[in-house]
């Protein structure tokens, strides 16, 4: 939370001060940090949770619910996928009576579409993600997604069928894939 201990206001020439600058303290009242800054920064009101929020559920839109799937360093391009891109969500079964002979007889099919990505390994913040080739990265576990009632229902029945895979989607691709 922010408050007097850990801010502080400064003067600064006019016209050097950003757009959206919090220049009050009752700006900051009772708000957090919802992005990492460092001493000295100047705190702009869109890096600030709403009124009141202490948690990641005052990002969670209205309607929706956070659903977790497992993942593999694969399942993410390697670092490729981040908080705020959007996927696709399939799985990979096998169907009642087929015989699997070295991965024939699998289907894979497309469970969701477009779904917004909450957070990876419960990070929220890109920048803290670790990068691709990081001697010192652990391998990510699991990626949040941003579902409704219904999907995040879709979702924990694909994981109990088959395997989850996800695919990056582009930034404005909204076309049905399947």
């Amino acid at each position: 939370p922010l408050d007097d201990s850990n801010v502080e206001f400064k003067s600064f020439p006019a016209g050097s001060i950003p757009e959206g600058a919090v220049v009050s303290k009752e700006q900051f009242q009772d708000r957090t940090l919802k992005v990492k800054t460092f001493p000295g920064a100047q705190i702009l009101q869109v890096m600030l949770d709403k009124k009141g929020a202490r948690n990641a559920s005052s990002e969670v839109r209205d309607g929706m619910s956070i659903a977790s799937v497992p993942i593999d360093q694969t399942m993410t391009g390697i670092g490729l996928i981040h908080p705020g891109d959007h996927v696709d969500v399939l799985v990979t079964y096998k169907p009642l009576g087929s015989r699997d002979v070295g991965g024939l007889g699998k289907e894979v099919k497309t469970v969701l579409e477009y779904v917004e990505v909450f957070a990876i390994d419960g990070i929220r913040d890109a920048t803290l993600l670790p990068k691709p080739g990081d001697p010192k990265a652990t391998p990510m576990k699991n990626v949040s997604l941003q579902v409704t009632g219904e999907q995040a229902r879709l979702l924990k029945l694909a994981g109990d069928v088959g395997t989850i895979h996800l695919t990056l989607r582009a930034m404005n691709d909204k076309h049905r894939v399947d």
